[in-house]
């Protein structure tokens, strides 16, 4: 029987926003509440691009400050940002948070129009308090950026991961990946890259049923529960992806998916669609336009230069490109002869070619059949054919 779920009007989806990311305020904008902080540092020397990134220190966290906050944790650091060349090193005080600080609006996300609640609640916690100024010119690093989807009229027992299998079933992966069976025990659907080993070319993403990560939980118990029930969450998709540090930054710069930014504040005023283009952007970073091996029983000959025609279709040349490219170069002085060659050379191109166009097309229909994950492709502006 196919169920549509009552969507909870309150939750924030279909548009992307922060769900966590730690930010460096200068030392001396701060005043230093917590004794126990300010006995604390991590000196971290940078190369000299300065890529903050405190992710790729394991000990960060366990030597952090941990303000636990009914449910969930804010950790705090005094850190020393050097650089290999004037090892003249910067301090700083490093805040990592996530959306969880909204506690009820955690859904809502870490935005623009968060940001004073955000504030308001670190200066409460009273382990170090700062102007509203400082805070918004924070350098933001380590940053999650998620965008949840409700998956509509679906009858399977785990209807997001389901979209999930359809999903990793009709693209081309070309990175290492994960993908679970058991989203109650693993909270995952689709995995792709490792978040701390995740580079700019191979970012890390994840796509998985929001509700299972959550309904154990103290935090959804003690904030959550009444304003969500689960039963208005569980066909929740979650696709979750990072911007780790400035090296990852200024590749989507360069690629013209954002503006540059340098403050928490100009990250938070990004466009939306820039936002929405990362997501697109690093989940593209893993796939290629589907072009699927047909099984066909053909000679050995024959099946190397089908293996050359993919090859050349997943670096999305055309046929007439491909044409171009293999039969200029048959030149013979006996003019009959190269004619006699070129023919033949294009019929067994076209007779292939032919074969991959009628396995693709089977397998279009297939995915069609499930009109979310088209959806769901169409609303990241993917094209898997």
């Amino acid at each position: 029987m196919t169920t549509k779920i009552q969507n909870n009007k309150s939750l924030t989806t279909n548009q992307p926003i922060f769900d966590s990311l730690a930010l460096l305020i200068p030392l001396t904008e701060c005043n230093i509440v917590s004794k126990e902080l300010n006995n604390k540092f991590l000196k971290l020397y940078l190369d000299t691009n300065q890529t903050y990134n405190l992710s790729n220190f394991e000990s960060f966290r366990n030597k952090a400050i941990q303000s636990h906050q009914n449910g969930y944790i804010i950790y705090f650091q005094i850190v020393k940002i050097g650089n290999f060349k004037t090892n003249k090193p910067k301090q700083y005080v490093s805040i990592t948070l996530s959306s969880k600080i909204l506690e009820s609006n955690y859904f809502k996300g870490i935005t623009k129009h968060t940001k004073k609640s955000i504030y308001k609640k670190l200066q409460k916690i009273n382990e170090v308090t700062f102007s509203y100024k400082s805070f918004l010119n924070a350098i933001p690093t380590d940053i999650d950026l998620c965008e949840n989807r409700y998956i509509q009229n679906n009858s399977k027992e785990y209807p997001v991961l389901d979209l999930v299998k359809q999903l990793y079933e009709s693209i081309n992966i070309t990175s290492s990946k994960r993908i679970f069976d058991t989203p109650i025990k693993l909270n995952v659907g689709l995995q792709l890259s490792q978040r701390d080993k995740s580079s700019p070319t191979k970012p890390f993403i994840k796509l998985y049923q929001k509700n299972y990560e959550i309904q154990n939980s103290e935090f959804y118990r003690i904030h959550l529960k009444n304003k969500f029930p689960l039963e208005s969450i569980q066909n929740l998709l979650r696709t979750e992806t990072t911007i780790r540090s400035n090296v990852q930054k200024r590749y989507l710069v360069k690629k013209g998916i954002i503006n540059d930014y340098s403050t928490f504040n100009e990250l938070l005023n990004l466009p939306e669609n820039q936002l929405h283009n990362i997501l697109s952007f690093n989940l593209k970073q893993h796939i290629t336009k589907i072009v699927r091996k047909p099984k066909q029983g053909l000679i050995y000959s024959h099946e190397i230069i089908l293996n050359v025609v993919l090859n050349d279709l997943r670096n999305e040349l055309t046929f007439k490109q491909i044409l171009s490219k293999h039969l200029k170069p048959l030149r013979y002085a006996d003019k009959k002869k190269q004619k006699d060659i070129r023919y033949k050379s294009r019929k067994l191109l076209n007779k292939l070619f032919d074969i991959i166009q009628h396995e693709n097309l089977k397998l279009e229909k297939k995915t069609s059949q499930n009109d979310e994950l088209n959806n769901y492709l169409n609303h990241l502006n993917i094209t898997i054919f």
